[in-house]
């Protein structure tokens, strides 16, 4: 079992912005699940983007599928199947140092939880 240190709470984490835009390719590549129309953390997808050409600053027409999701509700089901490979995620914990073994190499961290330290 992995301990995952997470300083927002369960319920505000992944909510500093709400939509955020992920390559449809990504989801294989990165072996995450693909939420679908309909499911909680989906919000769109779209296949045209603009970008600017670096030179000329050119709008350039690409055909990239991309999928829309709620940063929140994505966050929250990653969290989920994290914890069902065997982590434990202790939100409201705050990393505040590295522990170094003799040879100087990092060998746990101390976080700070219900205002208590431990290691």
């Amino acid at each position: 079992s992995s301990d995952l240190l997470e300083q927002a709470s369960k319920e505000t984490v992944g909510t500093k912005y709400d939509i955020f835009h992920i390559e449809q390719r990504e989801f294989s590549r990165l072996e995450i699940p693909r939420p679908k129309e309909g499911d909680k953390a989906w919000a769109f997808e779209f296949e045209k983007n603009y970008n600017a050409e670096p030179l000329t600053k050119f709008p350039k027409c690409q055909m990239n599928p991309m999928v829309g999701l709620h940063m929140h509700a994505y966050t929250l089901l990653l969290d989920e199947l994290a914890e069902k490979a065997g982590a434990e995620i202790r939100y409201g914990a705050r990393f505040t140092d590295f522990l170094f073994d003799e040879a100087g190499k990092i060998c746990g961290v101390k976080a700070e939880e219900d205002g208590e330290e431990e290691q």
